[in-house]
């Protein structure tokens, strides 16, 4: 009954017999049309023993042919480990972070929001939060100011300060102003500054001059 439905195992290579094992229980079902119950379970069982031992298979193949090595193997677990890690990340879930002390989101936005130790943070533009003015006559200077202290603010919402953020991108209206920006900018990132980004953009909203996002990290 077995080698009716092509499941007997062909002698030679344990790795060759179970791929082999595998192509000939999806031709069984092709070749000899609609199983009985009993026969299904029977299949489905010899199918079930057939992957278990694929591995097993391949791994003493390997091993007889001085193929599996210490770095094969660390390659693996490598691969268990990264798929741990991604899964823990997902698992962590994400935690918004807002303050009263930064402008207030006005649409489908955080301010911030906090996926494990790391703290992603909107762009934040020059508006005053005590007033909710929008300073875009302001200077490039002043602007920059507001802007750095707006993050600053929502870092502080979550227990961080300037020194924790990695990396920014700045976006300038007008770039011929990076020198007055970057001024004002060193100021705030004395020691071991962030990695960063600078474009010239065409538009800006409120018609403001920069723009800042930034990426933090918890100790």
């Amino acid at each position: 009954m077995i080698a009716a439905y092509g499941l007997t195992r062909s002698p030679g290579d344990a790795g060759v017999s179970c791929v082999t094992d595998a192509w000939r229980c999806r031709k069984a079902d092709v070749d000899h049309g609609p199983l009985g119950v009993d026969e299904r379970q029977m299949v489905a069982a010899l199918r079930h023993g057939f992957r278990t031992n694929c591995t097993n298979n391949w791994r003493e193949t390997m091993n007889r042919n001085g193929l599996f090595s210490p770095t094969i193997a660390g390659l693996v677990g490598l691969g268990f480990s990264m798929s741990a890690g991604i899964a823990n990340a997902q698992d962590a879930g994400k935690n918004v972070i807002a303050t009263p002390n930064a402008p207030a989101a006005i649409g489908p936005y955080s301010q911030a929001v906090r996926v494990g130790k790391t703290v992603y943070l909107s762009g934040q533009i020059a508006i005053d939060p005590k007033s909710n003015q929008a300073m875009g006559d302001a200077s490039i200077e002043d602007q920059t100011r507001r802007v750095l202290e707006n993050l600053k603010a929502v870092l502080a919402a979550d227990g961080l300060t300037m020194e924790n953020i990695v990396s920014t991108t700045v976006f300038l209206k007008d770039v011929s102003e990076f020198a007055k920006m970057n001024e004002v900018y060193a100021t705030y990132f004395k020691n071991a500054p962030p990695a960063r980004a600078t474009v010239e953009v065409a538009h800006l909203p409120r018609d403001m001059k920069i723009e800042i996002s930034a990426i933090a990290v918890h100790p």
